[in-house]
């Protein structure tokens, strides 16, 4: 991924394999909490008891926020890029949530002109790129996933466990989101807002849910590296960059 390849040349870059997104594993993905405990104990067992900075993309926001809240190990800084926060809602409601969007996800994977009506090629496609190329691999990979993973990758995006009120960390966190997902993303913003001290808030342009790390990868790097190099941060080696990412 070009975004990743941009982050390698100046830190070390770990990114977690979600289970159930690998076809050949035949894994299912199980909830946000047994990825980031699992993650967590990885790091822990490989000598990373510390992290300079972790990025999360959609579920990988919550899962990043997951990560904070358990204080397993310490973050200097946090992006979360369009995180999923948990609802706050009656259980009932959320099950008709879920079954809506678990629905919709399935009709949208049905069939590549209906994926198409869903996600415009021109613009998601990766600049400087085979735009049919790297639209196909999109709709393959949502097309691979198991109907397991696809409900619980909902059910547990938008229902994780977090404790309320949530530990203040001693952490930078940024939250980042595109102006053209701003409506599907008030909730979020306002849970972020409410429980996640310290959060300072960005809106790109002209941006949809991901594109940013997706599609301009140039474009995220400079943005990135300039909150990951600000004057504020600590002046110890900069030796982790953790990304936890999925597109939903």
């Amino acid at each position: 991924m070009p975004s990743i390849e941009l982050l390698a040349q100046q830190f070390h870059v770990i990114v977690p394999a979600f289970e159930g997104h690998d076809p050949e594993e035949k894994t299912d993905f199980i909830s946000v909490e047994k990825t980031v405990s699992d993650t967590t104990d990885y790091l822990s067992e490989h000598g990373h008891t510390s992290l300079y900075a972790v990025y999360g993309l959609s579920m990988g926001g919550g899962m990043a926020l997951r990560l904070l809240a358990e204080q397993r190990i310490p973050v200097e800084k946090v992006i979360i890029d369009a995180g999923t926060a948990p609802y706050e809602l009656p259980y009932w409601f959320t099950r008709l949530i879920l079954l809506r969007d678990y629905l919709m996800i399935q009709l949208i994977r049905s069939n590549i002109r209906i994926f198409k009506l869903f996600f415009d090629p021109k613009r998601w496609a990766a600049e400087n790129s085979d735009t049919e190329a790297d639209y196909k691999a999109m709709f393959d990979f949502l097309k691979g996933l198991s109907r397991k993973t696809i409900w619980h990758v909902f059910d547990s995006a938008n229902n994780y466990d977090m404790p309320i009120p949530m530990p203040e960390p001693s952490t930078e966190i940024r939250y980042w989101y595109g102006s053209l997902e701003r409506k599907s993303r008030k909730r979020d913003i306002r849970w972020m807002q409410k429980y996640v001290a310290g959060v300072q808030m960005r809106e790109f342009p002209d941006m949809e849910h991901g594109e940013l790390v997706l599609v301009h990868p140039d474009r995220f790097y400079e943005t990135a590296i300039e909150f990951l190099n600000h004057k504020s941060a600590p002046k110890t080696p900069k030796t982790d960059f953790t990304g936890l990412q999925l597109v939903e």
